[in-house]
């Protein structure tokens, strides 16, 4: 992989990626803006409870792999107008780390959701 390197078709795919990214990004951000307005609103109304933690995990939950995705759209977006290697690796890194943080969401829900149907027929 040292050697490797990128010809105008690799360039044009890499741009079209990092302007999607930055769309889903940065909609993910407004998503996370409302969700947290909510939970501000249970604050004011005095019905936070339980349900105030759990939302507040849910936003940080779904802040982290969105801030991956935007720094991964903005390194790729540094890399191609500088030519700049260093970008390359720290958006690739970015993106792992997204795909890495959804993967262990994934798993986690699957095992709740293996607990929860185990746990149905004892509930009655």
């Amino acid at each position: 992989m040292e050697n490797f390197k990128s010809n105008s078709f690799i360039k044009e795919q890499l741009k079209k990626a990092a302007d999607w990214a930055r769309f889903l990004s940065i909609f993910g951000f407004v998503l996370v803006g409302i969700m947290f307005l909510g939970a501000l609103s249970m604050v004011g109304s005095n019905s936070g409870g339980f349900s105030l933690p759990i939302t507040l995990l849910a936003i940080l939950l779904y802040f982290m792999p969105v801030r991956y995705l935007y720094l991964f759209s903005e390194n790729i977006k540094m890399g191609l107008e500088n030519d700049d290697e260093l970008h390359f690796e720290k958006s690739f890194q970015n993106l792992a780390s997204h795909y890495k943080f959804i993967g262990i969401l994934t798993i986690i829900y699957i095992i709740f959701i293996i607990i929860m149907l185990f746990s149905y027929p004892a509930m009655y």
